[in-house]
């Protein structure tokens, strides 16, 4: 149940942040219908979803091989999230005031485009990657709760950026606002990972 809810709260945390997947559903939804915007966000929490299963099982499968080493896994898995946040903390604070580019985008085929655009996210498998070695999951139908849960937190932010476009584009043109959001976002990140580790 724990790594349930753990999933949940970081689909949660990874869609929040304010970023290219963010701009492009709001102005998917703004310019191109509601249906696109949603159909965007909808494929962003898939990819999340497909990387979640990957990460999970890859997980467990290396665990059960290193079943020895599970505690030092667990560590490195802390170690790397502590890491991903730390990046996406001097990240956010480096772009200070800038803005994420909020120019338009295509309005053929949302859901292929921004699958294939999220899934070709390296940091995204280094996230995915740290998280799932963090829980140690070997039980397949919590593997597929959790990766459910996390797919529910994802596509709840994703869908609310879709639904909102327009106030949202006016709400996160405010720079520090987007600002404050990537700090807390990273900040949950590190927390996660120092959560586990001590």
């Amino acid at each position: 149940m724990t790594t349930i809810l753990s999933s949940f709260i970081f689909g949660i945390t990874l869609a929040i942040s304010i970023g290219p997947i963010a701009m492009l559903i709001i102005n998917r939804s703004i310019n191109c219908r509601l249906q696109a915007g949603i159909l965007t966000g909808l494929a962003a929490a898939f990819a999340d979803f497909t990387y979640c299963i990957i990460s999970f099982v890859a997980g467990a499968a290396i665990s059960a091989l290193l079943i020895h080493y599970e505690v030092l896994l667990k560590d490195f898995a802390s170690i790397t999230l502590i890491l991903f946040g730390g990046w996406m903390l001097l990240n956010a604070i480096k772009s200070g005031d800038n803005v994420v580019n909020n120019s338009g985008s295509s309005c053929n085929k949302p859901f292929i485009s921004t699958y294939a655009l999220t899934m070709a996210n390296p940091l995204t498998i280094v996230a995915f990657s740290g998280f799932a070695a963090q829980s140690a999951v070997r039980s397949f139908n919590v593997i597929v709760f959790s990766s459910i849960a996390l797919f529910a937190g994802s596509f709840l932010i994703q869908v609310s950026l879709a639904l909102f476009g327009t106030a949202l584009k006016k709400f996160i043109s405010n720079r520090s606002i987007v600002f404050f959001l990537n700090i807390i976002n990273s900040s949950s990140i590190i927390g996660m990972g120092l959560l586990k580790l001590f």
